[in-house]
Protein backbone atom coordinates (compact mmCIF):
# COMPACT_ATOMS: atom_id res chain seq x y z
CA UNK A 1 0.00 0.00 0.00
CA UNK A 2 1.42 3.16 -1.24
CA UNK A 3 2.13 6.11 0.93
CA UNK A 4 -1.21 8.08 1.26
CA UNK A 5 -3.22 5.63 -0.82
CA UNK A 6 -6.13 6.35 1.32
CA UNK A 7 -5.66 9.53 2.82
CA UNK A 8 -9.09 11.19 3.67
CA UNK A 9 -11.19 8.48 2.47
CA UNK A 10 -14.02 7.95 5.01
CA UNK A 11 -13.95 4.47 5.30
CA UNK A 12 -16.91 3.39 7.65
CA UNK A 13 -16.39 -0.67 7.08
CA UNK A 14 -13.35 -2.89 6.03
CA UNK A 15 -13.53 -6.76 5.40
CA UNK A 16 -10.56 -9.22 5.89
CA UNK A 17 -10.78 -12.54 4.67
CA UNK A 18 -7.35 -13.74 5.01
CA UNK A 19 -5.42 -12.70 8.56
CA UNK A 20 -2.27 -13.79 7.42
CA UNK A 21 -2.54 -11.89 3.83
CA UNK A 22 -3.90 -8.80 6.44
CA UNK A 23 -0.63 -9.23 8.13
CA UNK A 24 1.90 -9.80 4.75
CA UNK A 25 1.05 -6.39 3.67
CA UNK A 26 3.09 -3.34 3.85
CA UNK A 27 1.63 -0.09 4.37
CA UNK A 28 3.86 2.93 3.67
CA UNK A 29 2.53 5.08 6.54
CA UNK A 30 -0.91 5.56 8.36
CA UNK A 31 -2.72 6.96 5.79
CA UNK A 32 -1.85 4.23 3.37
CA UNK A 33 -4.33 2.12 5.59
CA UNK A 34 -7.51 2.22 4.66
CA UNK A 35 -8.35 1.64 8.53
CA UNK A 36 -6.94 4.96 9.34
CA UNK A 37 -9.74 7.05 7.73
CA UNK A 38 -9.68 9.36 10.97
CA UNK A 39 -7.73 9.96 13.80
CA UNK A 40 -10.35 8.89 16.51
CA UNK A 41 -10.61 5.63 17.19
CA UNK A 42 -14.46 6.21 17.79
CA UNK A 43 -14.86 7.31 13.87
CA UNK A 44 -12.60 4.20 12.76
CA UNK A 45 -14.13 1.89 10.45
CA UNK A 46 -15.53 -1.04 11.81
CA UNK A 47 -13.28 -4.10 11.07
CA UNK A 48 -14.77 -7.53 10.19
CA UNK A 49 -12.36 -11.49 9.98
CA UNK A 50 -14.64 -13.42 8.20
CA UNK A 51 -17.84 -11.71 7.94
CA UNK A 52 -17.29 -11.01 11.94
CA UNK A 53 -16.88 -8.08 13.71
CA UNK A 54 -13.18 -8.24 14.53
CA UNK A 55 -13.03 -7.46 18.60
CA UNK A 56 -10.51 -10.07 20.08
CA UNK A 57 -7.58 -10.44 17.75
CA UNK A 58 -5.72 -14.35 18.10
CA UNK A 59 -2.38 -13.98 16.13
CA UNK A 60 -1.18 -18.30 15.51
CA UNK A 61 2.34 -18.75 15.68
CA UNK A 62 1.75 -19.19 11.78
CA UNK A 63 1.95 -15.52 11.34
CA UNK A 64 5.20 -14.07 11.99
CA UNK A 65 4.82 -10.49 11.87
CA UNK A 66 2.58 -7.95 11.57
CA UNK A 67 3.78 -4.34 9.54
CA UNK A 68 3.16 -1.34 11.07
CA UNK A 69 0.37 0.22 11.14
CA UNK A 70 -1.77 -3.30 10.48
CA UNK A 71 -4.12 -2.25 13.28
CA UNK A 72 -3.47 1.53 13.69
CA UNK A 73 -6.15 2.76 15.98
CA UNK A 74 -8.47 0.13 16.17
CA UNK A 75 -10.75 -1.18 19.30
CA UNK A 76 -10.16 -4.61 20.60
CA UNK A 77 -11.28 -6.20 23.74
CA UNK A 78 -8.34 -8.51 23.65
CA UNK A 79 -5.15 -9.29 21.80
CA UNK A 80 -3.18 -12.39 22.28
CA UNK A 81 0.52 -12.55 20.21
CA UNK A 82 2.61 -15.76 19.77
CA UNK A 83 5.63 -15.26 18.51
CA UNK A 84 5.43 -12.93 15.62
CA UNK A 85 7.55 -9.51 15.28
CA UNK A 86 5.07 -6.64 15.55
CA UNK A 87 6.81 -3.76 13.96
CA UNK A 88 6.66 0.05 14.55
CA UNK A 89 3.24 1.98 15.23
CA UNK A 90 1.57 -1.81 14.48
CA UNK A 91 -1.05 -1.43 16.82
CA UNK A 92 -0.42 2.69 17.68
CA UNK A 93 -3.79 4.49 19.77
CA UNK A 94 -5.87 0.98 20.03
CA UNK A 95 -8.62 1.94 21.94
CA UNK A 96 -8.54 5.21 22.74
CA UNK A 97 -9.26 6.69 26.39
CA UNK A 98 -12.78 7.80 25.01
CA UNK A 99 -13.35 4.21 23.81
CA UNK A 100 -13.95 2.90 27.75
CA UNK A 101 -16.43 0.74 26.13
CA UNK A 102 -14.25 -1.06 24.28
CA UNK A 103 -11.06 -0.98 26.27
CA UNK A 104 -8.75 -3.31 25.47
CA UNK A 105 -9.14 -5.72 28.52
CA UNK A 106 -6.05 -7.76 28.22
CA UNK A 107 -3.00 -8.11 25.64
CA UNK A 108 -1.55 -11.59 26.41
CA UNK A 109 2.47 -12.20 24.68
CA UNK A 110 2.24 -15.72 25.19
CA UNK A 111 4.92 -16.79 22.60
CA UNK A 112 8.65 -16.71 23.23
CA UNK A 113 10.68 -15.00 21.23
CA UNK A 114 7.99 -12.29 20.72
CA UNK A 115 9.39 -8.80 19.68
CA UNK A 116 7.78 -5.78 19.78
CA UNK A 117 9.31 -3.12 17.71
CA UNK A 118 9.49 0.78 18.90
CA UNK A 119 6.41 2.25 19.62
CA UNK A 120 4.70 -1.06 18.31
CA UNK A 121 1.93 -0.32 20.97
CA UNK A 122 2.34 3.81 21.83
CA UNK A 123 -0.11 5.40 23.57
CA UNK A 124 -2.99 2.51 24.00
CA UNK A 125 -5.03 1.76 26.62
CA UNK A 126 -5.52 -1.83 28.40
CA UNK A 127 -6.26 -2.84 31.91
CA UNK A 128 -3.67 -5.86 32.03
CA UNK A 129 -0.92 -6.69 30.01
CA UNK A 130 0.77 -10.14 30.61
CA UNK A 131 3.70 -11.62 29.12
CA UNK A 132 3.75 -15.71 29.70
CA UNK A 133 6.71 -16.47 26.61
CA UNK A 134 10.34 -16.20 27.59
CA UNK A 135 12.67 -13.98 25.45
CA UNK A 136 10.06 -11.68 24.63
CA UNK A 137 12.00 -8.27 23.33
CA UNK A 138 10.14 -4.99 24.23
CA UNK A 139 11.21 -1.93 22.42
CA UNK A 140 11.96 1.49 23.28
CA UNK A 141 8.74 3.00 24.13
CA UNK A 142 6.51 0.30 22.77
CA UNK A 143 4.08 1.24 25.62
CA UNK A 144 5.04 4.92 26.18
CA UNK A 145 1.48 7.39 26.95
CA UNK A 146 -0.52 3.92 27.81
CA UNK A 147 -3.47 3.76 29.71
CA UNK A 148 -2.46 0.67 31.34
CA UNK A 149 -3.04 -0.35 34.47
CA UNK A 150 -1.44 -4.32 35.54
CA UNK A 151 1.66 -5.60 34.00
CA UNK A 152 2.38 -9.20 34.97
CA UNK A 153 5.70 -10.65 32.98
CA UNK A 154 6.17 -13.79 34.13
CA UNK A 155 8.12 -15.36 31.02
CA UNK A 156 11.94 -15.14 31.87
CA UNK A 157 14.84 -13.26 30.36
CA UNK A 158 12.50 -10.90 28.87
CA UNK A 159 13.94 -7.25 28.10
CA UNK A 160 11.82 -4.15 28.28
CA UNK A 161 13.97 -0.92 25.52
CA UNK A 162 14.39 2.15 27.25
CA UNK A 163 10.95 4.10 27.74
CA UNK A 164 9.19 1.14 27.32
CA UNK A 165 6.59 2.13 29.93
CA UNK A 166 7.43 5.51 30.04
CA UNK A 167 4.33 7.97 31.08
CA UNK A 168 1.92 4.88 31.63
CA UNK A 169 0.17 6.93 34.24
CA UNK A 170 -2.33 4.54 35.18
CA UNK A 171 0.17 1.90 36.18
CA UNK A 172 -0.37 0.45 39.22
CA UNK A 173 1.65 -2.87 39.73
CA UNK A 174 4.60 -4.57 37.50
CA UNK A 175 5.60 -8.03 38.39
CA UNK A 176 8.77 -9.12 36.75
CA UNK A 177 9.93 -12.41 36.31
CA UNK A 178 13.60 -13.54 37.10
CA UNK A 179 16.40 -12.47 34.14
CA UNK A 180 14.33 -9.53 33.43
CA UNK A 181 16.23 -6.62 31.68
CA UNK A 182 14.84 -2.88 32.28
CA UNK A 183 16.17 -0.13 29.99
CA UNK A 184 16.77 3.13 30.79
CA UNK A 185 13.87 5.74 31.95
CA UNK A 186 11.82 2.20 31.44
CA UNK A 187 9.00 3.08 33.83
CA UNK A 188 9.96 6.90 34.10
CA UNK A 189 6.73 9.35 35.23
CA UNK A 190 4.50 6.31 36.14
CA UNK A 191 3.15 8.35 38.56
CA UNK A 192 0.43 5.94 40.47
CA UNK A 193 3.42 2.86 39.95
CA UNK A 194 2.64 1.52 43.95
CA UNK A 195 3.47 -1.94 44.02
CA UNK A 196 6.73 -3.56 41.86
CA UNK A 197 7.70 -7.44 42.40
CA UNK A 198 10.77 -8.79 41.31
CA UNK A 199 9.99 -12.71 41.17
CA UNK A 200 13.89 -13.36 40.61
CA UNK A 201 17.27 -11.59 39.80
CA UNK A 202 17.25 -8.85 37.47
CA UNK A 203 20.12 -8.87 34.72
CA UNK A 204 19.72 -4.99 34.25
CA UNK A 205 17.98 -2.15 35.98
CA UNK A 206 18.70 1.19 33.72
CA UNK A 207 19.91 4.42 34.50
CA UNK A 208 16.42 6.57 35.50
CA UNK A 209 14.26 3.52 35.40
CA UNK A 210 11.71 3.88 38.11
CA UNK A 211 12.35 8.06 37.63
CA UNK A 212 9.21 10.18 39.22
CA UNK A 213 7.18 7.13 40.25
CA UNK A 214 6.25 9.29 43.26
CA UNK A 215 3.88 7.01 45.15
CA UNK A 216 6.39 3.31 44.46
CA UNK A 217 6.34 1.92 48.29
CA UNK A 218 7.32 -1.52 47.25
Amino acid sequence: FGEDAFADCPVRELYISDLAAWCGASFANAEASPINSSPAAAQAPVVYLDGVPLKQLHLPAEISAVPSYAFFILAFEKIVLDGQMVQKNAFFGSVLPSDAEYRLSRLEIAGSGTVLEDYAFYCVSAQTIAVTGRNVSIGANAFSLSLVETLQITGADCALGDRAFYGCRQLRSAELADGVSLGDSAFYNCDLLERVTFLGDAKRIGKAAFYSCDVLRE
